[in-house]
């Protein structure tokens, strides 16, 4: 029986009858295939900031799920954070696993550098919203706020904070930057560091 042909429900909950997904839409939810060439792919590649545990335990889930591959595309940065590589589409983020690039025929310099120049493309918005100290935030909510942090030092050196700029990516839809020498502003980014970890 189809799902529209359904009798509504008789204990006076809510008729779900027509809530279904077309398998053609389902397809495109659920699209987690690499595209054949770096041609096709390059457009939608992308960078990602996130814990280096986070993607350790990312990438040797897919090493159980796919015992032929290598893993997923990462690279270290500083001491606890890993830099990926996704493809933004649309309906879903997939990290690239080294096995499916591996036919694209292009060094990793390259996919890095031209993930780099498409997160360059994207609209930048630091502002401060905290009446203490002096602490700015990303408010692009694009789901790339932390990888911003991989810009080039010019684009946070215009922020007036107090002494150096210190950075902190709590979740990778957070980046937080204030001063080394503003205790108030390094209070708020421990505070807002905390709220977003227990927001996991």
């Amino acid at each position: 029986m189809k799902a529209a042909n359904r009798a509504a429900n008789k204990r006076g909950g809510p008729d779900l009858s027509k809530c279904f997904v077309p398998s053609a839409a389902m397809q495109e939810v659920l699209e987690t295939s690499v595209p054949d060439t770096f041609q096709e792919a390059a457009p939608n590649l992308m960078l990602t900031v996130q814990s280096r545990a986070v993607a350790e335990a990312r990438s040797q889930l897919h090493i159980v799920n796919n015992p032929a591959d290598s893993g997923l595309i990462g690279h270290p940065y500083a001491e606890h954070l890993t830099v990926s590589i996704v493809l933004d589409r649309p309906n879903t983020k997939l990290y690239l696993p080294a096995a499916d690039v591996k036919k694209w025929g292009v060094s990793m310099a390259k996919l890095f550098e031209t993930a780099y120049r498409n997160l360059g493309k994207l609209p930048l918005d630091l502002r401060s919203q905290f009446k203490e100290g002096r602490v700015f935030r990303s408010f692009a909510d694009d789901t790339y706020d932390a990888a911003r942090l991989l810009l080039p030092s010019f684009v946070f050196e215009q922020l007036p904070v107090r002494g150096s700029h210190v950075a902190m990516v709590p979740h990778p839809n957070a980046l937080l930057i204030t001063g080394d020498q503003d205790p108030e502003g390094l209070h708020i980014v421990l505070r807002e560091a905390q709220e977003h970890l227990r927001d996991r």
